[in-house]
This record gives structure tokens, C-alpha cells and sequence, in this order.
């Protein structure tokens, strides 16, 4: 190793020594330099150490690393749900291993999802979901006015980030999209598809958090001018799940104005957005059909799916690339999961998901839950990609944490866990219910139990 290098690793290591001391016991410091990392770093300024990292990955074990050698911090409730989650990421772990698979199959469930998990699981429980998501809002807000810039001018500022510039990452989601004429919106996300997705699932965080209305009423505007201009009917579809089961839910803790404000700002985007999406989508001609076509016939692979292990129709090339027939590659994280894995990990995530669902039908809602639950039907349409994926999984652990906070509360305080959701406010209808009872808006509900 030569004497620059050297002394360029040693310059490094004493920053990050420098930088954790400041850190440490400072949670919310870390949470805000999570969200930073998955909103404003994009993915091709990962690193590799034996295998690859992408930002939001390797920020978030530094984020784990300083949570957990602070023996000062809140107890980690932990429940049957996370125990599920953990198996899932075993199963398939394990399954990666069944006949010739690859090194990134058998990596992605510990450094993309796990950690992801691990990081939304460990924050909640330090800094609570109203902080959150707080900085979320913001996060997302200001990406989102980027998202709308670069698709008005046609450039993207996060092409010239100065790390990663020019590897294969970069070759591969440094690209401006184009629909109908138009640039699509992407910002740090390297997609338009994951940038509108990872925006659907901050809404319901930012409709519950106690930013006063007229922040809500901004961040909520601007994230849905980012998403029109996504051009991804996917985000637009997915969004409006989030926020229907937000607004519907009797056990939100939202008070008639809110609810009856985010209503009608639906609406309104369904009468002025909606047309101008169609048209551009129509515009677009084969494109859009081409892709609707291609999403069909991804669905022949499924016979070639095993109980456990890698797909019968799966094929190493000589560069250490996963393929599945002649697809190179899989827009649906489902499909894409069962043939890496096999339909058991598969059947024991939609298990997963099924109880969450069921628990908010029952009354326990939570903000990430409802997040988590939108993007379902968007699973089957698009693949696990940049830091759409650790933020999926950061939002299921979450959703795990906010269940188990309203769990272990509901049990100190004595009460009855089903009887909770009943107590949304018949005091003042513009105070949420949440902030009545003292509680942390959008962690006071559960989630899954």
C-alpha cells in the first residue's frame, strides 16, 4: 500500500473518530443523518468492502453501531413480529445458498434489509415517530423541490455528487428518464419509480406529525408536484392508498380539519393533476404499453419457482450477474424475491403483511403501517431498487417498533389494547387525539401486535 494511500486512510479514520465521538448519545443527531443519507445521497456513492454498500446502508450501520454501544438509551421492547422478520431474513439467507446463486443474493437480506430494518426499528424506539416524522417532511419536502427543478431544467444536480462518479452504479441509474417530452423527476433516487415510491411512504408520517397545518399543507403540495412529475402512475397510486388509510382510519389521532384538508386536497389533485397524467401517459403511446406488456409477461416465470431456493429458469453470466430466462431484469419485487428465494420466504413476508393489515382494519394504526401496507400493490410492478429498498424496510421496522411502544404502553398503564382505538377525540375536533391523551402523534397507535 503506498505511503498516500496510507496516510488518506489514516486522515479518514481520525475523522470518523472525531465525528462518532460527536455523535454518541446524540440519537436524533443520528436519525437526522440517516434520512440525510437516504434522501440526499445516491446510491453510486456506496463502497465496497468485499461486497457492496450503498449510502443509506452503510450510514445506517454507522447510525446502529453508535445506538447500541449507548448503554444509556431506552430498552428495546422486542415482540413476536420482529422474531418473523428476522426468520424471513434467514430463510432466505439460507435459501440463497440451495444450488448456484450469487454472493449479492445471499448479502441483500443482511446489508440492504436487515439494516435497513434494523435502523427504523432501533430509531423509533430512541427518538420517537412524531421526530421522525418531522424530519422526514423536511427531507422530503426539500427533495421533492428538487425533484421538480431538475424535471423543469432537465438536470440533475446529483449527477455531479463528487463520490462514486463513473462506476457502474453510476453508469446505471445516473441517467435522466424521459415520458412524453418530459424529464421525470428523480432527484437522489436514481429512478422516478423509487423516488415517487419512497415520497408515498413519507406521507402518512407527514400528515400525522405535528407540524402545524400550514406546513402540512406545503410539504404536502410540493411532494405531490414532485410526484405528478415522477410521471410514475405507480407513486401516484400508492400515495393515495397511504393516505386513504391514513385519513379514513378512526384511529389516526387526526382531527376533523386535518382529515377534512387532506380530503380535499385529494381531490383537487384528482380534478387538476390527474387529466395532465393521462394525457401524458397517452402521449407516450408504446412506451407505456410496452411496459404494462412487459410487467405481463414477467409472470410467465412463475412456473419455474421453487418451494426453497433459486428458480429453475435462473442462469449465472460470466460477470457474476443474476438473470431469470431472457429477462434482464425483474420490475416486480415479488416475483424477483420468489425466485431468488423461493415461494417459502415469499409466503412467510405476505403473513407478514396480512397481520399488519388486519391490525389496522381492527383499529391499531400506525403511520409507518399505513405506509408499509400502500406499497403492497406497488411490489408486484416494481423491483427492489436504490434507497426505495433499505427505506422500505426501515419503514417496516418502524411500524414493528410503533406497535411494540403501543404494546408495552397499553400493558404499564393496564388497559385494554382493543379497546384503545376508540379514543379519538370527542374534545376539541381540531386538537388531535394523539396530542390530547400526551402522547407521541403517530407512535400513540399501534401497529401489529
Amino acid at each position: 500500500m503506498s505511503p498516500d494511500r496510507i496516510a488518506m486512510l489514516a486522515l479518514a479514520g481520525s475523522l470518523l473518530a472525531v465525528f462518532s465521538g460527536f455523535m454518541w448519545r446524540r440519537p436524533k443527531l443520528l436519525a437526522v443523518t440517516w434520512i440525510l443519507a437516504v434522501t440526499f445521497v445516491p446510491v453510486w456513492a456506496g463502497i465496497t468492502v468485499g461486497i457492496g454498500f450503498q449510502p443509506a446502508a452503510y450510514v445506517g450501520l454507522f447510525v446502529l453501531a453508535l445506538l447500541f454501544t449507548d448503554r444509556e438509551g431506552r430498552r428495546l421492547p422486542l415482540r413476536w413480529y420482529d422474531l418473523a422478520v428476522v426468520v424471513f431474513f434467514a430463510l432466505c439467507v439460507v435459501a440463497s445458498q440451495v444450488g448456484a446463486s450469487t454472493l449479492e443474493a445471499a448479502t441483500v437480506p443482511v446489508v440492504k434489509w436487515g439494516v435497513g430494518y434494523a435502523v427504523g426499528r432501533v430509531l423509533y424506539a430512541r427518538v420517537g415517530g412524531d421526530f421522525l416524522g418531522r424530519c422526514l417532511t423536511v427531507a422530503f419536502g426539500v427533495a421533492a423541490a428538487m425533484g421538480i427543478v431538475e424535471s423543469l431544467s432537465g438536470t440533475n444536480i446529483f449527477f455531479d455528487f463528487p463520490m462514486g462518479k463513473g462506476n457502474s452504479a453510476y453508469r446505471a441509474w445516473a441517467v435522466l428518464q424521459e415520458r412524453a417530452g418530459y424529464w421525470r423527476a428523480e432527484a437522489a433516487f436514481g429512478h422516478s419509480i423509487a423516488f415517487g415510491c419512497s415520497i408515498a411512504m413519507a406521507l402518512p408520517l407527514m400528515v400525522v406529525s405535528s407540524f402545524r397545518p400550514w406546513v402540512k399543507i406545503l410539504s404536502g403540495a410540493v411532494m405531490a408536484g414532485a410526484l405528478v412529475l415522477s410521471f410514475s402512475r405507480l407513486s401516484l397510486i400508492v400515495a393515495g392508498v397511504g393516505l386513504a388509510l391514513t385519513v379514513l382510519s378512526p384511529a389516526s389521532g387526526l382531527s376533523r380539519r386535518i382529515r377534512g384538508w387532506v380530503l380535499s386536497g385529494m381531490a383537487l389533485f384528482a380534478v387538476v393533476a390527474m387529466p395532465f397524467i393521462l394525457a401524458t401517459v397517452d402521449e407516450a403511446g408504446s412506451e407505456a404499453e410496452e411496459s404494462a406488456l412487459y410487467r405481463g409477461r414477467l409472470w410467465d416465470l412463475a412456473d419455474t419457482v421453487e418451494l426453497f431456493g433459486l428458480a429453475s429458469s435462473a442462469h449465472i453470466s460470466p460477470s457474476g450477474t443474476l438473470y431469470f430466462g431472457q429477462f434482464r431484469s425483474i420490475d416486480n419485487a415479488v416475483l424477483l424475491g420468489a425466485m431468488t428465494y423461493g415461494w417459502l420466504p415469499i409466503a412467510l413476508a405476505s403473513a407478514i403483511l396480512l397481520v399488519g393489515a388486519v391490525a389496522l382494519l381492527r383499529g391499531r394504526y400506525s403511520a409507518p403501517l399505513a405506509g408499509v401496507l400502500a406499497q403492497t400493490p406497488g411490489l408486484f410492478s416494481v423491483a427492489f431498487i436504490t434507497q426505495y429498498e433499505v427505506f422500505y424496510w426501515a419503514l417496516v421496522g418502524m411500524a414493528c417498533a410503533a406497535a411494540a411502544e403501543s404494546h408495552e404502553e397499553h400493558s404499564s398503564a393496564g388497559q385494554d389494547p382493543e379497546s384503545v382505538s376508540a379514543s379519538t377525540g370527542k374534545a376539541d375536533p381540531d386538537v388531535p387525539a394523539g396530542s390530547q391523551a400526551g402522547g407521541d402523534i403517530g407512535t400513540s397507535r399501534s401497529g401489529i401486535r
